[in-house]
């Protein structure tokens, strides 16, 4: 097992898990007993650093009093995400944690990273100062929205991708908002945490969620099945691939909305960068590109993994292409 400034550290790590499981108090303790008010308070803490700063902030770890307030506040940070049942504020929380390991990750040791890429199960190696990840993984973990992760723009080696050190570490920062996300999306509430956090939450709540009004979903009626996944997908705070994306600015262009218009559908995306998807948005669009790229069909989808075929409905089976389905759907 890792020491006990490691896992204060990375309190998302297996052995932190097994730590808390083990030497943290029953829950009606740590949620009322006064020897635990500061792990309640950095819990709290972490939570909103999370979305004002999107990192979870730094605190002294110099004794061991501090460590386990410190690795304590990890669940306890998750329970109150939890309690604000919002999907898209725990995934932003979720990521921040995850851009705080990344940051922490990089000033490691090679061996160290390394250890960390078997917490997530990776086939990689370490050969001199540089890793090799099995392609397999690569795609699993790739950033989809970035083309320049795709295998055909990385040296690939015997099956292997081969990477530096900060390419891993990004990796890394996916798979472990992946974890956290879907270990929140999992987790019910205990009613004592709606007792104990009930004003922090409704203050989260009341400031960083962010209203639904804004997130330009009217009007979607008559668009097809793989389009209102993708546009729910990124309305609920969660990011998409390059193909979604892709398709989804393509689209909207071809039905004539406009710049903003596109744009506010990508507003809410846990990691919204207004600048960087303008970029994209007018290369697309051909602003920039001078390529006026068009959507594509519904065969193209399928093989993007695109196409929501269990969400099919009876229009779908008998058009080829999204904008087909989109001009039927307004007769």
């Amino acid at each position: 097992m890792f020491s006990l400034p490691t896992l204060a550290l990375y309190p998302w790590l297996k052995d932190s898990k097994e730590w808390v499981r083990k030497e943290a108090p029953k829950l009606e303790e740590l949620l009322k007993s006064p020897t635990y008010e500061r792990a309640r308070a950095i819990g709290h803490e972490r939570l909103l650093n999370a979305l004002e700063r999107k990192d979870i902030g730094e605190r002294s770890l110099s004794t061991e009093a501090e460590q386990i307030m410190e690795l304590l506040s990890y669940p306890l940070a998750r329970m109150i995400a939890v309690g604000t049942m919002d999907p898209s504020l725990s995934f932003r929380y979720a990521l921040a944690e995850a851009k705080h390991a990344s940051r922490l990750l990089m000033s490691e040791p090679l061996e160290f990273v390394l250890e960390m890429c078997k917490e997530f199960g990776l086939d990689i190696r370490l050969e001199g100062e540089k890793f090799k990840l099995h392609f397999t993984d690569w795609i699993k973990y790739a950033p989809t929205y970035d083309s320049r992760w795709k295998l055909v723009n990385n040296r690939v080696d015997g099956g292997y991708v081969v990477s530096w050190k900060r390419g891993i570490v990004r990796l890394l920062q996916e798979a472990l908002t992946r974890r956290i996300s879907n270990e929140i999306r999992l987790l019910a509430p205990p009613r004592e945490v709606q007792r104990v956090f009930g004003k922090q939450i409704k203050e989260i709540k009341a400031n960083y969620s962010r209203p639904e009004e804004t997130l330009g979903k009217e009007g979607t009626g008559d668009f097809p099945p793989c389009i209102k996944k993708i546009i729910s997908t990124v309305t609920s705070g969660m990011n998409v691939s390059h193909e979604a994306r892709f398709a989804l600015v393509t689209f909207l262009h071809a039905i004539g909305k406009s710049e903003p218009d596109i744009l506010k559908h990508f507003s809410r995306a846990p990691d919204f960068d207004l600048e960087k998807t303008q970029y994209q948005v007018r290369h697309i669009t051909g602003d920039i590109s001078g390529t006026e790229y068009k959507p594509p069909s519904c065969q193209k989808l399928k093989t993007f993994g695109i196409c929501p075929e269990s969400e099919m409905d009876e229009l779908c089976s008998q058009v080829r292409h999204p904008l087909t389905y989109y001009k039927r759907s307004q007769r």
